[in-house]
């Protein structure tokens, strides 16, 4: 039967109804959320406003520490010039030269051409150094230098107290005795006279110094918030205790970062080195992929990543010759999560076209360098998406088992592809300038030929070695590694369950569209820059245990999620609701958890810090720095040496003359020479030397007892490598034949060459010899 009743009041409304009532809870609550600024609550906005603060002061300190401990150990503003340039080693030495000759050229336009048109770095040949170097940094830091008013700055002593001619002299690494002042307050007078941000110096060399502090600090800064985005953080109401405490969370991978700066960082010891410069922008680059890799992002955000993402994925791209292996293992990182079904198609697409189009860019910037066209990276890219346009983003009705099929088919389908597209790209550009890195790669694992000189002369540097077991130990003891270790695992192991439950989901569904409005929920789905961070995690770390150098990519990327497995609210909620805890209780749980593993990673990292900071060192080479002064004044202006490429580097900064070879090793016609005019460290005859020498047009040379007399290690010594090279047997030998060598009845060149015997005096006249270095002209 039909009856009237009262009527009731609507439910779940917070504004007026029909009739224009306007319900109490619902104006109550409007008022509420009214302050919204930009459509982001005014709470988020301060809390991420304090973020930036924070991330922008942890930036400028890490700067600042870097800056403090490289002037502790060379007294950089106290030295003398050619000291200070010598104190650019090896490449970074090569680097600066260019950037000094920018700065003293008689123009930007007229610098910029002798650099395009240079006969200095390898005389006799003409190269373009844009072209071969990645060397824009130096290019816009020469350009900052001449145009902006950067040239003035006041006196910089490091300590009021002691002065250069009270310093003493005996010793090549000197220790300076350290004033009584207690550790910060030595750091805070240091960080009046030696803030990043003060780029006002008198000479080029503290300007180039000093840009890659703050650059590097970028390092550090991304590191914050990298986790800051991973970790999602809002300001919630019914969590409180997010507001005071949310900091901390991102603060504690930066301080590891910062506290484990040996297996971090090079820059305050090798400044110019191009990783100094470009790895912050990758960083910059993997915090823009997580942001746009968010499935809850509109429109405007998703454009203002791919912006970001791109602008700072051709920097770092055209900062460091190493870039295309950096990017292929992000490519590998790529197609794996599209693989799995963890990131949405269309989004992997544009990540691939980012880094398709900053390498293209990167090469036309350097006159088509044809090493990035026959990179692996260019091959897999077009081979990758050839893949995603063949299978579609729909999902066919397929089992598990067929699916883990269908994955490593495709994985090989993809790898194979892409040594076919870049053989033929090879063949067809003719390109040889990276030949050198795949047999170092190949003689790594014991594949090729073990005496390759080409791949000795990485596998016997320390640097291109396998991971040392001391890094582990290290990070171990800054409290990184463990935590890395557990996180990394359990995040591993929920990867490998999103993807279970996200296939299984599908397996009855004839067609599923690849979108994340259609596929049900997994573990994952509202993280998928979870899940690339996993994989690429996955993909750095191997890189940085098969060489050493490369640890620089995944020790960041453990302070990330150490802090990650600390600070995670979803993770805390897992665990503890075995323990039937929920709400704020988890709430106070990680951020106490957060706070104590912080107080003590500061309580055991501080102590060596403020040690560290008390200990004062110079710079002290005498021999090198009588070397380039005697060839400053004593030989012609054109005149070319030859001798190791890590000295010669040096020659051409401190004294402007021109050298026959180099450090940057990435040409074969470079690396042919090389082996030829390392042949004074070689059994070979005066005659045959002399003879070399004049194909190059080296009219010095100049030999180091430290490389000739050096003791021999596992062949590793220069004139051992020149002994495998030639098919003589070295001395390491201890007079047992090898297959392929024989015993040389010629005595080594620059040994013999002391001697001043008669068939030497010919043709090389001696004219400086000190402890170290013994330079003879080429008659």
């Amino acid at each position: 039967m039909t009856e009237l009743r009262r009527r009731r009041p609507p439910r779940h409304k917070t504004g007026g109804s029909r009739n224009g009532y306007t319900k109490g809870l619902g104006s109550s609550q409007s008022g509420k959320d009214s302050f919204v600024v930009m459509g982001i609550p005014l709470q988020q906005l301060i809390i991420n406003g304090l973020g930036i603060l924070v991330c922008l002061y942890i930036g400028y300190k890490h700067a600042l520490y870097m800056r403090t401990i490289h002037e502790n150990h060379m007294w950089f503003t106290n030295i003398k010039e050619v000291e200070r340039e010598i104190s650019f080693r090896t490449e970074s030495g090569l680097y600066y030269s260019y950037y000094k000759q920018l700065v003293h050229a008689s123009s930007i336009t007229q610098g910029l051409y002798e650099i395009t048109h240079d006969n200095m770095t390898e005389h006799p040949s003409t190269i373009n150094v844009l072209e071969r170097m990645n060397i824009y940094q130096e290019v816009i830091l020469s350009i900052l230098y001449r145009v902006l008013p950067i040239k003035v700055s006041p006196q910089h002593p490091l300590q009021p107290h002691q002065s250069k001619s009270s310093a003493p002299s005996t010793a090549s690494s000197k220790h300076i005795k350290a004033s009584p002042q207690h550790p910060l307050q030595s750091f805070s007078y240091l960080s009046k006279s030696s803030a990043p941000s003060a780029v006002i110096n008198k000479n080029p060399s503290d300007q180039n110094k000093s840009s890659a502090f703050p650059t590097k600090s970028f390092s550090s800064n991304k590191v914050f918030i990298i986790l800051y985005r991973i970790l999602l953080i809002k300001v919630s109401p019914q969590h409180p205790l997010q507001i005071p405490f949310f900091q901390s969370r991102s603060i504690a991978p930066s301080t590891k970062f910062s506290t484990s700066k040996l297996d971090t960082t090079r820059v305050e010891y090798i400044i110019p080195l191009r990783e100094s410069f470009s790895l912050p922008f990758l960083w910059v680059q993997i915090a823009a992929t997580s942001f746009y890799f968010r499935p809850s992002n509109n429109p405007t955000k998703d454009k203002l990543s791919i912006a970001l993402s791109l602008v700072s994925t051709f920097f770092f791209a055209l900062g460091w010759q190493f870039n295309q292996f950096i990017i292929l293992l992000q490519s590998f990182s790529l197609f794996g999560v599209w693989i799995l079904d963890l990131v949405p198609p269309k989004k992997v697409k544009m990540m691939f076209y980012i880094e398709a189009i900053s390498l293209l860019a990167v090469c036309l910037l350097q006159f088509i360098n044809k090493m990035i066209l026959g990179s692996f990276v260019m091959s897999f890219i077009p081979a990758a998406l050839f893949l995603m346009y063949i299978k579609g983003d729909d999902m066919k009705l397929c089992s598990i088992p067929s699916r883990i099929f269908k994955v490593i088919s495709y994985s090989t389908v993809v790898l194979m592809l892409m040594v076919s597209i870049n053989l033929s790209v090879k063949v067809l550009i003719n390109v040889e300038a990276d030949e050198h890195i795949y047999k170092f790669v190949l003689s790594k694992f014991g594949i090729g030929n073990p005496r390759d000189f080409d791949s000795r002369i990485y596998l016997c540097l320390e640097a291109f070695n396998f991971l040392s077991f001391d890094t582990y130990e290290r990070l171990t003891k800054g409290m990184v590694f463990p935590f890395y270790v557990a996180t990394h695992a359990v995040l591993l192991i929920v990867l490998c369950v999103a993807v279970l439950q996200n296939w299984s989901n599908h397996v009855h569904d004839s067609t599923v569209k690849d979108t994340a409005s259609t596929k049900k929920s997994h573990l994952l789905s509202n993280r998928p820059e979870l899940a690339y961070h996993i994989v690429q995690t996955v993909f750095f770390g191997v890189l940085a245990m098969s060489t050493l150098r490369m640890k620089y990519l995944w020790t960041p990327y453990m302070c990330i999620l150490a802090s990650f497995g600390i600070s995670d609210y979803r993770m805390w909620r897992t665990v503890l609701a075995h323990l039937k805890t929920q709400g704020m209780m988890v709430q106070i749980v990680r951020h106490l958890a957060t706070l104590i593993v912080l107080a003590a990673l500061l309580a055991i990292a501080l102590p060596p810090v403020f040690k560290e900071l008390e200990e004062l060192k110079e710079f002290w080479d005498p021999d090198t720095v009588q070397l380039m002064e005697w060839i400053k004044k004593e030989t012609p202006k054109k005149a070319a040496f030859t001798g190791s490429m890590q000295l010669l580097a040096g020659v051409k900064l401190c004294t402007g003359r021109p050298i026959t070879n180099h450090p940057h090793y990435e040409d074969k016609q470079l690396r042919d020479k090389t082996k030829d005019l390392y042949q004074i460290y070689a059994r070979k005859t005066p005659e045959d030397v002399h003879k070399l020498l004049k194909k190059h047009k080296a009219n010095y040379i100049i030999l180091e007892d430290s490389i000739c007399l050096a003791p021999s290690r596992n062949g590793c010594r220069t004139p051992d490598l020149m002994d495998f090279h030639n098919g003589h047997l070295p001395d390491a030998s201890n007079g047992k034949m090898e297959p392929g060598l024989v015993r040389s009845k010629v005595a080594r060149f620059c040994d013999e060459i002391r001697y001043n015997g008669t068939r030497f005096l010919k043709l090389f006249k001696p004219v400086l010899s000190n402890k170290t270095f013994r330079v003879h002209k080429v008659v």
